[in-house]
């Protein structure tokens, strides 16, 4: 009971105040980059390796988030240099 409070209840509610501080998109692409935490942390705790289509797919969902983030900064710093 008290993994299901800690782990999901009290998750779920700073995911929710995030929103206040934080752009959805960058919220939703953290949220996306849990699997890949958990298999990293399956592989510190449980010391329980992935096979290679779970690498991969984590591979894919870690570019994806390395291509939003980069375009997202370039995006802003294109905004900034016209703002100047």
């Amino acid at each position: 009971m008290c993994l299901g409070i800690f782990f999901t209840a009290f998750t779920h509610t700073l995911l929710g105040y995030s929103l206040r501080y934080l752009k959805a998109k960058t919220v939703g692409l953290v949220a996306c980059l849990q699997p890949v935490y958990a298999v990293g942390y399956e592989i510190a705790v449980l010391h329980s390796y992935p096979d290679w289509s779970t690498l991969f797919g984590g591979s894919i969902i870690m570019a994806a988030a390395i291509y939003e983030s980069v375009r997202e900064h370039n995006k802003a710093a294109a905004t900034a240099a016209v703002n100047l």
